[in-house]
């Protein structure tokens, strides 16, 4: 699901395409951005630590070499484990600890 989309063209070389997923709650916005990424492929995953504007975000290329960046919002007091920037199998593995709250 799509919370709202962002594209960005400018006259040269490809543009890029900002999706934001909607967020009731973090685990929700945890399961989608993990829906997304199972469409992207090598798609990097970053953790973006901020007290007032957290998000976690996959950044990947499109078929065409559209470069795509997938937004999720996080719940600033729930940063279970977290107390910077995070990249890679970490965010992964976190954002399916945080998913599985909504099973």
């Amino acid at each position: 699901m799509v919370g709202s989309l962002g594209v960005h063209a400018a006259g040269e070389g490809p543009g890029r395409v900002e999706v934001f997923v909607p967020a009731p709650d973090q685990p929700q916005a945890c399961a989608e951005l993990l829906g997304w990424l199972d469409t992207l492929d090598h798609a990097t995953l970053v953790l973006c630590y901020s007290e007032d504007d957290p998000q976690a975000r996959a950044y990947a290329h499109l078929s065409d070499g559209t470069a795509i960046t997938v937004i999720a919002p996080l719940d600033p007091m729930r940063l279970h484990g977290v107390g910077s920037d995070r990249t890679g199998e970490w965010v992964l593995h976190w954002l399916r600890w945080q998913a599985a709250e909504t099973a």
